[in-house]
């Protein structure tokens, strides 16, 4: 692979520019699809470590790096920050961005945090649960809730106005598992929530529908997720479901 040996955590992909970025346990790799070209960046080029767990990229272009303990953005402009405000014994998993511009952090130890506009950092406690959750996933809904996946203590979805409301395996039957691997949301406002079991829909009106054999999904072992422009759904290295509700296999060559 690009990083020789080290594993992937996250990819995200510039809409503007098609550039791929991708997370590994040995920095970061930014592939330019259309010259097919890869550059990486390590802690010798201004990122804060090179075990790098999380990537976005925001509505400006600049790309965030959740590494541990430490935030890394490395500006359109070309220049590297790095924030320390999370604390040495955590590590970032997720990163997204509020419809206000402010950035979000899911972390291993100290819940969510929050960088706004005005630069101040903002804490946010995971409820319930012994010793702390795990959020290795985060997306906003169409209200402007924002939906927390964790390693093991379910999702936990917090209100815009700051309230929190969750959901586990345990008191929500269509939700495989409190295992999250993925959340994400596509341009008709629904929720796709992967976990270990299977994959689960939350419509825009609220109601919960389980993907299995009997509804056309042909795996139980879904993973890491992302929703592209077109609402298809892509799963990591095995296939894509799209917005016809048609699976696809990456071997297929209608991907060709």
């Amino acid at each position: 692979n690009f990083t020789a040996g080290n594993d992937i955590n996250a990819v995200a992909v510039d809409p503007r520019t098609q550039e791929v970025w991708v997370a590994t346990n040995g920095g970061v790799v930014r592939w330019d699809p259309q010259l097919s070209t890869y550059t990486k960046y390590t802690v010798l080029d201004g990122l804060a470590t090179n075990q790098v767990h999380a990537v976005a990229i925001d509505a400006d272009g600049n790309r965030w790096f959740g590494t541990e303990g430490l935030v890394s953005m490395f500006s359109v402009a070309g220049e590297w920050t790095t924030y320390d405000q999370i604390g040495a014994a955590d590590t970032v998993y997720a990163i997204t961005f509020d419809a206000a511009g402010n950035t979000w952090f899911g972390t291993a130890r100290h819940g969510l945090r929050r960088l706004g506009v005005d630069d101040v950092w903002t804490h946010f406690e995971y409820p319930g649960g012994d010793g702390p959750a795990i959020l290795e996933t985060l997306a906003f809904d169409h209200a402007g809730n924002l939906w927390v996946g964790t390693h093991e203590n379910g999702i936990g979805v917090l209100s815009p106005d700051f309230q929190w409301r969750p959901y586990t395996a345990q008191d929500t039957p269509l939700l495989y598992s409190n295992r999250i691997g993925a959340i994400a949301v596509d341009s008709g406002g629904d929720i796709w929530i992967t976990s270990d079991g299977g994959l689960s829909r939350v419509r825009s009106d609220g109601q919960w529908v389980q993907c299995n054999t009997e509804n056309s999904c042909q795996r139980t072992d879904l993973g890491i997720m992302a929703i592209d422009e077109d609402d298809n759904k892509w799963f990591w290295g095995v296939f894509l479901l799209d917005r016809d509700g048609h699976w696809i296999y990456l071997d297929d060559p209608r991907l060709e």
